[in-house]
């Protein structure tokens, strides 16, 4: 069974789109296994940089948006995403 591509706020929606769609989710939920099991400092640093690297994800996608529900996610995932930079940058470097 084929689905029919279309478009969604002038972006083609293709298999590669959601691919990469996919995989950008796929990060950010691996994030909370690996803050688990990465020693401290390589956890650390890891949650400090993707977090940055999201957030410029975030600002630029949201950019001349006009729907106030994107605009309500983006601001709350930003919020959060610089909630785990602080917490981040709080943890003990001491590595296990």
């Amino acid at each position: 069974m084929r689905s029919e591509e279309g478009t969604i706020s002038g972006i083609e929606i293709t298999q590669t789109f959601l691919l990469a769609a996919s995989v950008y989710v796929a990060i950010a939920s691996l994030m909370i296994f690996l803050t688990l099991v990465l020693r401290p400092t390589v956890g650390r640093w890891t949650n400090i940089v993707l977090p940055i690297l999201y957030i410029i994800s975030i600002v630029a996608s949201v950019l001349g948006e006009s729907w106030v529900y994107f605009w309500f996610l983006s601001i709350a995932e930003g919020v959060l995403l610089l909630l785990i930079i602080w917490y981040a940058w709080r943890w003990p470097t001491l590595d296990r």
